[in-house]
């Protein structure tokens, strides 16, 4: 079921703001302020991401009052954890991974969570969308799987995910005469190699081999005929 995280968790109640750095630094963050959050899972959610089948996460926000959190302690998510699971999703705690998957900053109107996959950007008193590292974000929901957090999909789920990359495909099929077209349609396929792969339809792809280095061959010397003098 997960651990309590009702107001006396410390990741919750004393985790300390994470200051701006570099252009905008001396201001606070000027973006709407957010609440904490855990990450969530069904067992349902699935997407294709880069050539491979991971997990769609969900947040349940500290809103009191709001998604079964109590209003009491300034939010207790107990309640709100205690509905998810029952309803069969599996709760992503903090503690996942070294350090938490949330940084709180200083807002102007209020606290604002974000995960550490993101890099607020502020020029002045004016705030952009946050910089996203998809990478390292793919990386952590392919370790959740990988590390058994989260369960494998079930076969129903890949069975949706193959007709829907099967669609992609054949909607995108007759468009590779231009280049754009051509690149929809190789992604199109590559997602649909995944789920086939995902579903034993096909062996998993090979590493590519990194070339071998060719070991350079002194030349001989010239040979230099003798004359007679």
């Amino acid at each position: 079921m997960g651990k309590d995280f009702g107001n006396t968790t410390p990741e919750f109640a004393t985790s300390t703001p994470t200051p701006l750095t570099g252009a905008g630094a001396s201001t606070r963050l000027r973006m709407a302020p957010s609440p904490n959050f855990l990450y969530c899972h069904h067992p349902e959610r699935w997407q294709i991401m880069n050539g491979e089948v991971l997990p769609v996460l969900h947040k349940l926000n500290r809103d009191p009052g709001v998604s079964n959190v109590s209003p009491k302690n300034g939010g207790d998510m107990s309640p709100a954890i205690g509905t998810k699971v029952k309803n069969g999703w599996t709760i992503i705690p903090h503690d996942v991974i070294p350090g938490g998957y949330v940084k709180k900053y200083d807002g102007a109107y209020g606290a604002v969570h974000l995960t550490i996959w993101e890099t607020p950007r502020q020029m002045g008193n004016r705030a952009y969308d946050p910089k996203v590292d998809s990478e390292g974000y793919q990386a952590f929901l392919r370790d959740l799987v990988k590390r058994g957090i989260i369960s494998p999909p079930p076969e129903h789920v890949l069975e949706i995910l193959v007709d829907r990359a099967t669609a992609i495909v054949e909607r995108a099929a007759p468009f590779t005469a231009t280049e754009a077209g051509k690149k929809v349609y190789d992604k199109a396929v590559s997602d649909l190699h995944a789920v086939e792969v995902a579903c034993g339809f096909r062996p998993a792809p090979k590493p590519k081999a990194k070339p071998r280095k060719r070991k350079r061959v002194a030349k001989a010397p010239p040979k230099v005929e003798e004359t007679d003098g």
